[in-house]
This record gives structure tokens, C-alpha cells and sequence, in this order.
């Protein structure tokens, strides 16, 4: 059955909630056989059936249509950037993609260059990946010290720059905040 949601959420949740589909069933009013064929993408629910099953483990109707809803893949080319308007220090070459709300940059700093663009974070996380050489992330007067293979994840309105210890390349990827918990209250 080809439909725009992906229902095992549903199985997934109840799990985390140590629920089993005989109690799931139980607490919803519904029938296990609709429970399970939920559950595996085998019936698609009804309104009134997805809100049974929502009340039963405690989420929003919204909060479960979100996590099932599947997207399709974006593809999107990586290309020189000029930043452009924006106030930004950066020794080497950068290139960015961008799928919706989600920015990709990569970067290849010579030794001793350094980089920092504090004018282009927007209310998200930056999860940076060493590819190769040797990084200083100086986050808020604290140092990191990233080697090849690296990663580090931090919250992007934190004052931060990148200096190379050596001729390094790395992948930035500029993570949106998502609205806090999507849990029924």
C-alpha cells in the first residue's frame, strides 16, 4: 500500500514506552489486527483511529503525521560561494549546498588560515566533520582541538572560529532548531 506516511513510528514509539500491541490495542479501543496492520503500513488509519492510538501513547494526532510524514531526496549541487552582504573572515575556499532549511558548507583551510562567518548562522546547531588535517575550534574563548575523522556539535549562536593547525578540509553543516517537544500536554 504506497501512502504518503510511514506508520511504524507507531511501533517505534510504542516500544519506547515499553507498551506491547496486545496492551496498545487494549487501550485504544481497537481491534490488534488494525493495531498491526497500522503499525506495518498494511491499512492506513482513520482519523478517529490515528487519535485513539495517539490518546493511548500520550503524543498529538500532529506530533505522529510529522515523524510518519516521508520525503522525498533533494539533491542539490555543491558550488563556490561568495558570501556576499554578510561579515565573514575565511582563509581558503568554501562551497555550499542548501536543502530547505538545512546549509552545507565545505571548506579547505590552509595551514595557520582560519575562518569565521558569524553573520551566517540563523537559529541553529553546526555539526562540523574533520575530513583531513588538523582543526582549533575556539567555541565562546574555549578550545577544541579536532583531528581527522572528528566531529564536533554545538549550538551555532555560540561565538566561535576555526583556525588550521594544518592544511585541513572539513564538512559544516548548519542544523535548524526544531520547536521543542511535540508531546501532548
Amino acid at each position: 500500500m504506497v501512502s504518503k506516511y510511514d506508520f511504524t513510528v507507531l511501533k517505534t514509539l510504542r516500544k519506547e514506552k515499553n507498551i506491547s500491541l496486545e496492551k496498545l490495542a487494549d487501550i485504544s479501543g481497537l481491534n490488534y489486527t488494525t493495531v498491526i496492520g497500522i503499525e506495518s503500513n498494511k491499512k492506513i488509519p482513520s482519523l478517529k483511529s490515528l487519535t485513539k492510538l495517539c490518546d493511548a501513547l500520550e503524543v498529538s494526532p500532529s506530533y505522529i503525521l510529522t515523524l510518519a510524514e516521508k520525503e522525498k531526496p533533494s539533491i542539490a549541487h555543491i558550488s563556490q560561494t561568495q558570501l556576499t552582504g554578510i561579515k565573514t573572515h575565511i582563509d581558503g575556499e568554501i562551497k555550499f549546498a542548501q536543502h530547505d532549511d538545512v546549509k552545507m558548507f565545505t571548506l579547505d583551510i590552509p595551514e595557520n588560515g582560519r575562518a569565521t562567518a558569524p553573520e551566517v548562522h540563523a537559529n541553529c546547531h553546526e555539526l562540523c566533520c574533520i575530513l583531513q588535517g588538523k582543526i582549533e575550534i575556539n567555541i565562546e574563548e574555549e578550545l577544541y582541538e579536532l583531528n581527522a575523522q572528528d566531529t564536533i556539535y554545538f549550538d551555532s549562536s555560540l561565538e566561535h572560529r576555526f583556525i588550521a593547525k594544518e592544511a585541513s578540509k572539513l564538512i559544516i553543516v548548519h542544523i535548524p532548531n526544531r520547536k521543542p517537544s511535540q508531546a501532548k500536554h
